[in-house]
């Protein structure tokens, strides 16, 4: 019997791959870095529009400066914080939110402090308004409409006082701040040392403290009327610690002071 030769059979080979998904990560890598680069140099990594809302007072050049963000800039970089931070440090700035829209859109959404009276710089003659924090800011006087009252007579010294004023006026309602023109501070006396006149439209002086203010205007139109009503078109009204009347002659608004003093007020 013939012997038959053995040939050895040859075992496949596995293929090795290592080196191809190394290759293949390497590529999608630098791909990646490749787009990554294209989109950050593109006009979708930066801001597009920014959007000021709800300023009233502040011009919006103003809030910009601010900012320190313009059109153009990285839309990812922003620090959040940082940018709210500046506008919060503004007097006139109660609130302040920013938000992002995706692509490239930024707002700011600002709350003012709320306007509570005018006042006339005696330095600059240019109009100011109050806001019920008790800061003054300069406006341009042709674009005034008067709907809050005057403060007049309002020294340096006595900035608290004024301070508390504006709080005040921020709490009563618009319906009977609209009979306040004018808010004077009185020198003050042992009982009463935030004392205050108020002129009203009505031709009444009222006599009053910054603390008593709120709670006593609330009957400052009942008492007018009943003055009217006695055919009393004019005089001075005390609301202190009890309330009365004092009939005056028009011009006598100058000597108030030495009134008080004959009359013993304090």
């Amino acid at each position: 019997m013939q012997k038959r030769n053995s040939v050895p059979v040859l075992r496949k080979q596995k293929v090795k791959s290592r080196s191809n998904r190394k290759l293949l990560l390497l590529l999608f890598l630098f791909f990646t870095v490749i787009l990554v680069v294209l989109f950050f140099n593109s006009p979708l990594s930066k801001i597009s529009q920014i959007s000021i809302n709800g300023a009233q007072v502040l011009s919006e050049e103003e809030i910009r400066q601010a900012l320190s963000l313009n059109e153009g800039d990285r839309y990812f970089f922003i620090e959040e914080e940082a940018v709210l931070e500046k506008l919060n440090v503004n007097n006139v700035i109660r609130t302040v939110q920013l938000s992002k829209k995706f692509p490239g859109q930024i707002e700011i959404n600002i709350t003012e402090y709320p306007i509570v009276a005018y006042e006339m710089n005696s330095h600059s003659n240019q109009m100011e308004v109050i806001f019920s924090n008790g800061f003054a800011k300069e406006i341009d006087n042709q674009e005034i409409m008067i709907d809050k009252p005057i403060l007049t007579g309002w020294s340096d010294g006595i900035e608290d006082v004024k301070k508390e004023l504006s709080l005040v006026l921020e709490k009563i309602p618009d319906h009977l701040l609209i009979e306040i023109s004018e808010i004077s501070p009185l020198p003050p006396t042992l009982s009463y040392k935030d004392k205050i006149i108020i002129f009203t439209r009505s031709s009444f002086e009222v006599i009053t403290t910054v603390s008593y203010l709120e709670e006593k205007i609330l009957y400052l139109d009942n008492a007018i009327n009943k003055l009217k009503q006695n055919e009393k078109v004019s005089g001075r009204i005390y609301m202190l610690d009890s309330d009365t009347y004092e009939p005056i002659e028009i011009g006598e608004r100058s000597q108030l002071n030495s009134a008080e003093e004959s009359f013993g007020i304090e």
